[in-house]
């Protein structure tokens, strides 16, 4: 019997687990109280719940659906279920070999070895598994087929400027991580300029969201809010892709759906989001794809441990 783990990031469901949620995410980085007490207001705001949950549950759901011959299981990093759980489950149904689906695209420490280092500290707990990682959904000629089809479901017959989004990091050690999303944007945009009728873009590039002041370092610009209010768009639309994200998340409900959906509306720019690949049916055929083919490798150099804690608090910002 095999198993497909869907490794991710987690999040909280009600308002007594905000807190406790976002003590696990700061734990042994140094962030202030007065800075989680600050984002747990976002989680307030939308009743406590973050979307990630229902989203992977969903992915979940669907692949089991189709691989009736696999253990399916979701482990979190910082809420229940908990990685741990999910490897329990394996132990439980007499699985020893799992593929492992990573619910991030790109290379950075927090979005794939930090997961590496979270499943090394569950296998501690629970026990040996052949654990096989699956190669990145960027890397599927699918996957920008989805994104430009989101896109083009909601840019208007009138021009507009297109902004991708992704989360900003610290400009050090970055390049690689700003280069995959460079490679993935000109695939989209190429999808849908090569589509009919094409769309009316006035522009297109890539901003970032969720900057830290953290550790003195500079961060990955320019920011989303800032390229909106800036008055330098040529269209009155603006249609934003989350392209850095695969499932809708809190970050994407707080600083795209209300921080810079409302400075569109301050100056009365249209303002459309993208809808997140991971709903899409297809998101899961590729999944399955990749299941088929051999293993991903990872670089040593690709997503570099940061050197102490102190660059660790800096890593990928302060929190979701």
């Amino acid at each position: 019997m095999n198993g497909l783990l869907v490794l991710s990031f987690g999040g909280p469901r009600t308002e007594p687990e905000v807190m406790p949620f976002l003590r696990r995410v700061a734990a042994r980085r140094g962030i202030p109280e007065e800075r989680l007490l600050e984002v747990a207001e976002h989680y307030y705001h939308f009743g406590g719940a973050s979307p990630l949950p229902a989203a992977n549950e969903r992915l979940t759901a669907g692949l089991s659906a189709r691989l009736p011959d696999t253990v399916v299981r979701l482990g979190n990093r910082n809420s229940s279920p908990f990685i741990a759980d999910a490897l329990a489950d394996f132990a439980d149904a007499g699985v020893s070999e799992v593929s492992v689906h990573i619910t991030s695209a790109f290379s950075s420490y927090s979005g794939c070895r930090q997961y590496r280092e979270n499943l090394a500290d569950a296998q501690a707990q629970v026990g040996a598994f052949d654990f096989r990682l699956l190669p990145s959904v960027r890397t599927h000629p699918l996957f920008a087929r989805i994104w430009a089809d989101a896109v083009g479901a909601v840019l208007p017959a009138s021009p507009a400027d297109l902004l991708f989004v992704t989360h900003s990091l610290p400009v050090p050690g970055s390049q690689q991580y700003v280069r995959q999303h460079e490679e993935l944007l000109r695939l989209v945009v190429a999808e849908l300029q090569g589509s009919a009728p094409a769309p009316l873009l006035s522009s297109w590039q890539l901003t970032y969201q969720s900057a830290s002041s953290a550790g003195g370092l500079p961060w990955l610009g320019p920011d989303i809010e800032e390229v909106i209010r800036s008055g330098r768009l040529d269209s009155g639309s603006v249609v934003v892709a989350p392209i850095g994200f695969l499932a809708e998340n809190m970050e994407i409900a707080w600083d795209l759906d209300v921080i810079a959906a409302a400075a569109a509306a301050d100056l009365n720019l249209g303002y459309q989001r993208a809808a997140m690949p991971q709903d899409d049916p297809r998101y899961t055929d590729i999944i399955i794809d990749l299941m088929a083919v051999p293993p991903r490798r990872c670089d040593p150099a690709c997503c570099p441990a940061p050197r102490h804690v102190a660059q660790r608090a800096t890593a990928i910002g302060d929190l979701p």
